[in-house]
């Protein structure tokens, strides 16, 4: 079973290589902006309690 297994996960990789978006790809290598991470804090005035967001974002 493991072995079908990793038989299928290879053959999706290999599959994802030859199909994969070059624009993209190449985009991230020459480090355009492809993302953002953005990071908020939230106070509730009634408790005082404080809540922190972080958000990570990625162009599709």
């Amino acid at each position: 079973m493991n072995a079908i297994l990793l038989g299928a996960a290879s053959l999706g990789a290999l599959v994802s290589i030859f199909t994969a978006d070059t624009g993209q790809i190449e985009a991230a290598q020459r480090g355009e902006d492809v993302g953002a991470m953005e990071r908020t804090t939230l106070v509730d005035t009634g408790t005082g309690e404080i809540t922190q967001l972080s958000v990570i974002s990625f162009i599709d």
